[in-house]
């Protein structure tokens, strides 16, 4: 029986690509798909006004109300104002910072360059946040108190702190994919582009830019759609001002149908790469430093130097569940991911079948959706058709979106590397597993590390998906920070858990560049 399995599945690629796609496919259509396909299907009932809840009658109000209030009319705009201006910021500091990368540095100093920015993806979304929050506070802050010898004073909360926030969230998801593309160039176009008498400006605008234009809108895709969906950070720093994702956030327990309705000269361009890098790190600094001051408030300067809340971060017993939660989710749903991710990829880059654009597709929309999305169908399916959240319903909303990290990666390996050694070592007499074992998979390994690594730090990271998805008690390293942001006497000790996240940050870039 075995033996004729094999002997269809080698006579026939569309077998061999239909399972390898069916298992990540069927998780991606049952779980992902079905959740937004729910969500729509709520945005049509209506909502019980005495009891708050969902009565499953047939309406189109929610949508009338959404698109005839001039509120929420507003509150769209604002929210396409803030997504676009954080992704031509993004683009505008990313685009000089990769090409010094790609292009000028030394090639010994490429690696360092890449973990430099990597870096702060693994320091926690929140961290990063609060440190901007410290930042910005209007009367000690540290803006403040550097702009306040010349004159000035610190813009507080509001949509330009929200703005800066997002930018410095995101702009490693736009240098990343444009340093990738600029890295590809072959050196022979520049050098055919300068023979024929174009200057450096003339060769950047006019061949380096159009050849990289992909990459550049890959990475605007990521930065706008992640700014559309963002509440946390506006939360923390918008002050009084509000964006999509927070109305939807607000009038989700209260109204879950209309939540859902809702839904080149190298001088200058290292000065602009100094400033890239200081831009991601001076915040960071701050907290390390902070977590150390004695004074309980986010004033700047420090008053003093005391480890007291190291000692009492340490003997916290909330820090250490919500450490091991976040730890235990993240590698389950980044083993998860691995697998369906790498499967998928596979498929999709080794064979030709009816759909294979669509189903590409398909992969790349739980990180295009704004995660505010992906949280509310998620939580609709769970709570509607499964009765409650538990642990495991947060690995489900993790590994969905990790899944993505990992089929973009091992993808792109895939098609870089081409078919001609897997032919060469069949011709050779291996069977396909031999072939994968000792040809595929050393040549893709770097490549799954790469994923592993991003898809668990999205995942220990993630706050937004989960505040969705996690049931009583079901606290997160991120959540817990979120909680405890705001309590005067657990200040202190957020400083310390953010300067520990941040140190410890290092630790998986350090281990990547040595894989």
């Amino acid at each position: 029986m075995m033996s004729k399995l094999k002997s269809a599945m080698h006579r026939s690629p569309k077998a061999r690509a239909s399972l390898l796609i069916s298992l990540p496919l069927a998780w991606l259509l049952i779980i992902y798909i079905g959740s937004l396909f729910a969500l729509f299907i709520t945005s049509i009932w209506k909502i019980d006004t005495f009891t708050s809840k969902v009565v499953r009658e047939f309406t189109f109000q929610n949508f009338i109300d959404v698109f005839s209030d001039r509120a929420y009319f507003n509150v769209t705009v604002r929210t396409l104002i803030v997504a676009i201006s954080v992704t031509l910021i993004c683009a505008l500091i990313a685009i000089p910072m990769a090409f010094f990368m790609a292009r000028i540095a030394r090639p010994r100093s490429r690696p360092v360059l890449i973990a430099l920015v990597l870096t702060p993806l693994w320091a926690s979304y929140l961290v990063k946040i609060y440190a901007w929050r410290t930042m910005f506070y209007p009367d000690t802050g540290f803006l403040n108190w550097l702009i306040s010898p010349l004159g000035g004073s610190s813009p507080g909360f509001g949509m330009f702190a929200v703005i800066i926030g997002l930018t410095y969230l995101w702009l490693p998801y736009m240098v990343l994919p444009i340093y990738a593309g600029m890295e590809k160039l072959p050196s022979s176009v520049l050098d055919a582009s300068a023979d024929l008498g174009a200057k450096s400006g003339r060769t950047f605008f006019q061949v380096v830019l159009p050849i990289t234009w992909p990459a550049i809108i890959a990475g605007s895709i990521f930065t706008f759609s992640l700014s559309m969906g963002d509440y946390i950070t506006v939360q923390i720093l918008g002050g009084t001002f509000q964006m999509l994702g927070n109305v939807v956030y607000q009038n989700f327990s209260l109204n879950l149908p209309f939540a859902a309705a809702v839904a080149l000269i190298p001088v200058m361009l290292g000065i602009i790469m100094a400033f890239g890098f200081t831009f991601i790190y001076l915040p960071l600094v701050l907290v390390v430093i902070n977590s150390f001051n004695t004074n309980k408030s986010f004033a700047w300067p420090p008053t003093g130097f005391t480890t007291e809340w190291w000692s009492k971060a340490a003997t916290n017993e909330g820090i250490r569940d919500a450490v091991v939660r976040s730890l235990t989710t993240a590698l389950i749903a980044t083993s998860i991911a691995l697998v369906l991710g790498s499967l998928a990829a596979a498929a999709i880059t080794r064979y030709e079948f009816f759909g294979r654009d669509t189903i590409s597709l398909l992969f790349v929309l739980p990180i295009a959706l704004p995660g505010i999305v992906t949280g509310i169908a998620l939580n609709n399916v769970f709570t509607n058709f499964f009765g409650k959240l538990t642990f495991f319903t947060i690995v489900i909303g993790h590994a969905t979106f990790c899944i993505v990290v990992v089929f973009n990666n091992v993808a792109a390996r895939y098609r870089r590397l081409g078919v001609n050694l897997q032919e060469a070592s069949m011709d050779l007499g291996a069977n396909r597993f031999t072939t994968f074992r000792l040809v595929t998979f050393p040549l893709i390994r770097s490549a799954l590390v790469a994923g592993g690594l991003l898809a668990f730090g999205l995942s220990f990271d993630e706050i937004i998906v989960t505040t969705f998805t996690a049931g009583a008690g079901q606290t997160t390293l991120p959540i817990w920070i979120f909680q405890n942001l705001f309590r005067p006497n657990q200040a202190p000790i957020v400083n310390v858990v953010a300067a520990a996240l941040i140190l410890i940050s290092i630790l998986p870039i350090y281990l990547s560049q040595r894989l």
